[in-house]
C-alpha cells in the first residue's frame, strides 16, 4: 500500500494540527452491527484493498481479502443473512494459491461482481502462469476456474499486469452483469498505467489494453478504478499523471481507431485523487482526493464539464473530523454520498460520512486504540442496499485485531 498511515500522519503535522478541528461535526444516530469478524482462527493478516463489498439482488454480500485465508494469499467470501438465526453466516468461496505457483492467482484486490446466473468474476494481483494476475471465475455452484492470464506476452504488458478492478455496462445502474459484455479495468503497464478490456467470444477470455496513460513526469501513473458509463465511455481519476503529476481525472472515448481521451483535469492544490469517480445524468463527477486541500487531508470534488476540460467544485476539505480518504464514494437515489476515511474523527480510526450538499456528517466514528471492538480503519467504500443500510469492511480492530465486516443502519 503505498499511502501509509505515516505518511498521512506527517503530512497532516505539516498542515497544522490546530487547523484540523475545524469542522468537527456530531454524528447522525445510525446503528452499527458487526456482521463478521476476520481472522477467527488466525489464519489471516490485514486488507488493505479499497475495492469494498459487491451486494447482489439476495442480499448476499461478497469481498476479497489480499493476503488470509488457507494459503494466506488471500481468499473470496460471501455473507448471507440466515432468517432462522438472525445472523449472518460466513463462507469462504476460495483460497488462492490452491494451485502449485499459484496459477489460481494471489492476493486480489478488487471486489468481485455477480453475473445474473449468479456465477463470480474477479481478478488477483499476482499469481498465475506469469505472475502478474488472473481472471477468475466462481460459478454458482462453487467451482473455481481461472480464465486468463495477465500479461502473458513477459515484459511488454501491452494488455496490464497487477490489474486493480473490473466493471461492466450496467454497472453504474446496479444491475448484475450479464455474463458476455466486455469487462473493463486498470492496470500497471510497462512504464505507466493501462486500461483493459476483456472480451468473451467462443468460450474464450482475452485481455487487450485500450489505453495507456501517458507520463509526462517519467512516474507511473494508474487509476483505482474505472467506470463505464451509459454512453458508452469510460471514466475516472489516476493518483499520479495530470499537468503536475498530482492526478488527473479523465474520459476516454472509443472510435474505430481506438480509445482517446477526450478530456481531462489536472489536480494541484488538492491531489491523489482515490477510489472510484461517479458521474451523474449531467455528465458531472465526483470523487474524493486523499491529500490537499485547506487542511492538507483531501476533500470531496465536483467536476463540471467545460469544452475539453472541468471546472472543480469542492464539496467537503476533510480535516480532523475525518481525513485522507482512500476510497470513491456511494451516493443514494436522493444525491447523496457516503465514504469513509481510515484517520480523523473523534476516536481517530476513520469514519463513515455523509455529503448532502456540502453538508458534512459522521454517521460512525471508529477508534484507532484499545478495544475497537467495532472495527477501526475503514479503507474500503462502503456499498448500500435497497433499504439504504450501509455496508463495508475495516482493516484493524474486531475481535481478532484484523478488521471486520459492519453494516450501519439508520
Amino acid at each position: 500500500m503505498r499511502a501509509t498511515i505515516v505518511k498521512r500522519a506527517m503530512l497532516l503535522a505539516a498542515t497544522g494540527l490546530a487547523a484540523l478541528v475545524a469542522g468537527i461535526g456530531s454524528a447522525t444516530a445510525w446503528t452499527i452491527h458487526v456482521l463478521h469478524d476476520f481472522c477467527a482462527k488466525g489464519s489471516c493478516a490485514r486488507s488493505f484493498s479499497n475495492a469494498g463489498l459487491t451486494i447482489d439482488a439476495a442480499g448476499n454480500l461478497y469481498g476479497t481479502r489480499e493476503t488470509d485465508g488457507k494459503y494466506k494469499k488471500g481468499s473470496v467470501f460471501r455473507l448471507s443473512f440466515n432468517a432462522g438465526t438472525r445472523t449472518w453466516d460466513f463462507t469462504v468461496l476460495h483460497d488462492f494459491c490452491a494451485q502449485q505457483g499459484c496459477s489460481d492467482g494471489s492476493e486480489p484486490f478488487s471486489a468481485p461482481i455477480v453475473d445474473v446466473a449468479g456465477n463470480i468474476y474477479g481478478t488477483t494481483n499476482v499469481g498465475g502462469a506469469t505472475n502478474e494476475g488472473v481472471l477468475y471465475e466462481i460459478t454458482a455452484s462453487g467451482k473455481y476456474k481461472m480464465l486468463a492470464n495477465f500479461c502473458p506476452g513477459g515484459d511488454s504488458c501491452p494488455d496490464g499486469s497487477q490489474p486493480f478492478g473490473l466493471t461492466y455496462a450496467g454497472a453504474v445502474l446496479g444491475q448484475p452483469y450479464d455474463g458476455t459484455s466486455p469487462l473493463y479495468g486498470s492496470a500497471f503497464g510497462q512504464t505507466s498505467g493501462v486500461v483493459f478490456e476483456i472480451d468473451h467470444a467462443n468460450g474464450k477470455w482475452t485481455i487487450a489494453g485500450v489505453y495507456t496513460f501517458p507520463t509526462p513526469f517519467g512516474g507511473r501513473c494508474y487509476a483505482d478504478a474505472v467506470t463505464l458509463g451509459n454512453s458508452g465511455n469510460l471514466y475516472g481519476a489516476t493518483e499520479l499523471c495530470g499537468d503536475e503529476d498530482k492526478g488527473e481525472a479523465f474520459v476516454l472515448a472509443p472510435s474505430e481507431q481506438g480509445w482517446s481521451q477526450i478530456t481531462h483535469y489536472s489536480f494541484d492544490s488538492a491531489f491523489e485523487p482515490r477510489g472510484q469517480v461517479l458521474m451523474d445524468s449531467r455528465g458531472d463527477l465526483y470523487g474524493v482526493t486523499e491529500y490537499g486541500g485547506k487542511f492538507g487531508a483531501g476533500i470531496a470534488y465536483e467536476l463540471k464539464p467545460l469544452v475539453d476540460t472541468y471546472r472543480i467544485k469542492t464539496l467537503h476539505q476533510f480535516s480532523r473530523s475525518g481525513a485522507g480518504p482512500m476510497a470513491g464514494l456511494t451516493s443514494d437515489s436522493a444525491g447523496n454520498f457516503y465514504g469513509t476515511t481510515d484517520f480523523g474523527g473523534p476516536g481517530m480510526g476513520g469514519v463513515v460520512f455523509e455529503l448532502t450538499g456540502k453538508t458534512y456528517q459522521q454517521l460512525y466514528d471508529f477508534c484507532r486504540h484499545g478495544n475497537c471492538s467495532t472495527g477501526s480503519t475503514p479503507i474500503a467504500a462502503v456499498t448500500m442496499d435497497n433499504a439504504g443500510n450501509l455496508y463495508g469492511v475495516t482493516t484493524q480492530g474486531g475481535a481478532y485485531g484484523n478488521g471486520t465486516v459492519f453494516e450501519l443502519t439508520p
